[in-house]
C-alpha cells in the first residue's frame, strides 16, 4: 500500500494504515444498537480514541454525522438483530467508513437487495468515488458495476480474462463463453 508491501499483515495494521473492508455476510452486534455498533468500531479503528470501553466525544460525534450520511441516523436507537438488509449493508459500510480508510473493499455490496435498495446503495458509492476514495469490490450483479466502476477485472480458473472499462463486458466473447455458456453467445457452440 503506496509503495508498502502487506502480504501477510495483520487486518488491524491494515486498518491503521488506511484500508478497510465490508464482508459479503452482513455482521453486526444484533444485541447492541446500531449507534453502538458504529462507535465501537470507532473506538477500535484507524482514527478512534483507541479505548476499548470509553469513547471521546468526537467519536460520538462522528458516529453520528456518519449515521446521518449513510441514511442510518433514523434507525440509530435500533437493536442491529431487528434492521432490514439495505440497513444493515449500509451499517457494514458505516463501519468500515468510520476508520476514514483511503482504500475500501467491499464484498458483494449488492447481494440480496432489490432493484430500488440497489440504486441507493450505488448513489452512496458515487458519493464516495467522489472523494476521491479507492473503491475495490467483488460483485455480481452488473447494473451495479458498471454505474459505480470505472475499471471491470474478470478472472477465471486464476486468470484474468478481462481487464478494461466495465461498458465492454457485455460485448467480450470470452466473458460470455464463461460466465454466460454458450447461451450467453446466442446458443452457439
Amino acid at each position: 500500500m503506496q509503495g508498502q508491501d502487506i502480504t501477510g499483515l495483520a487486518p488491524h495494521r491494515l486498518c491503521r494504515l488506511g484500508m478497510a473492508r465490508t464482508f459479503q455476510l452482513n455482521s453486526g452486534f444484533d444485541n447492541m444498537t446500531v449507534f453502538e455498533n458504529l462507535l465501537t468500531a470507532r473506538a477500535l479503528g484507524r482514527r478512534g480514541a483507541g479505548g476499548w470501553l470509553l469513547t471521546a466525544r468526537a467519536d460520538s460525534q462522528a458516529t453520528q454525522a456518519l449515521l446521518e450520511e449513510v441514511g442510518l441516523a433514523d434507525i440509530a436507537s435500533e437493536p442491529v438483530a431487528g434492521i432490514p438488509i439495505l440497513a444493515r449493508k449500509k451499517l457494514m459500510i458505516a463501519m468500515a467508513l468510520i476508520s476514514e480508510p483511503d482504500i475500501l473493499l467491499l464484498d458483494e455490496p449488492v447481494g440480496g437487495l432489490t432493484p430500488p435498495e440497489i440504486d441507493e446503495l450505488i448513489e452512496l458509492m458515487l458519493t464516495l468515488k467522489s472523494r476521491f476514495m479507492t473503491l475495490v469490490f467483488i460483485e455480481h450483479v452488473m447494473r451495479f458495476l458498471t454505474a459505480v466502476a470505472d475499471r471491470a477485472v474478470m478472472m477465471h480458473l486464476g486468470r484474468i480474462i478481462y481487464d478494461r472499462t466495465p461498458g465492454g463486458l457485455a460485448n467480450d466473447k470470452t466473458v460470455a463463453e464463461v460466465y454466460l455458456g454458450s447461451a450467453g453467445l446466442g446458443g452457439a457452440a
